[in-house]
């Protein structure tokens, strides 16, 4: 586990490599960049740099503007950066999560799935589930909200129960069967 001193000590390291590759670029005037302040978040270190002159005077022409945290790993140590905007909007937590943790990152949709999973276990009706997606999606008829709930409760070895029922049984919640729900189409002549 990373500890903010560390983690303080590896933007400082980065921010000194990054100044002596502009000095060697021939940039003299680059200013130097120090860090002014750090965050503690779930996942990372938030360590946020400013040019040292601003940090000592606050003289707002010496500001450095338009970039984002260093982003340091709490487990590994790894240093990332963001953009302001970016680290503003909070865009950055799920990239992070996915593509440098290979974390699954949950939606909302996760969140209703579960939610219906939920009422028809409790209920043990598919019908209770169809009410409760209709509550959360406005505007859903029962006739649409019938096949967009019944794959949600497929799921028969995850409640413990056999996922091959016996041949011709068909349990009173049909989505809990193993054939596909069917949308009904009624024409009117």
């Amino acid at each position: 586990m990373i500890e903010r001193d560390d983690a303080v000590r590896i933007v400082e390291e980065e921010l000194a490599r990054s100044h002596q590759a502009w000095v060697a670029a021939g940039v003299e005037q680059f200013p130097r960049s120090v860090v002014v302040h750090v965050v503690v978040h779930e996942l990372v270190w938030k360590v946020y740099v400013q040019s040292e002159e601003y940090a000592r005077t606050r003289n707002v022409a010496a500001m450095l503007v338009g970039h984002g945290p260093y982003l340091v790993d709490r487990v590994n140590g790894g240093l990332h950066s963001i953009g302001a905007v970016s680290e503003i909007q909070g865009a950055w937590e799920d990239d992070y999560r996915s593509r440098i943790r290979g974390l699954p990152v949950r939606t909302p949709v996760d969140d209703l799935h579960d939610e219906l999973r939920t009422v028809a276990e409790a209920t043990g009706s598919r019908i209770a589930a169809v009410r409760a997606l209709r509550r959360k999606v406005t505007g859903l008829s029962p006739t649409h909200a019938l096949p967009d709930a019944c794959p949600r409760l497929r799921n028969r070895a995850a409640r413990g129960r056999s996922a091959d029922p016996a041949p011709g049984h068909r349990s009173p919640g049909a989505c809990e069967t193993a054939r596909p729900c069917a949308r009904r189409t009624y024409l009117r002549r």
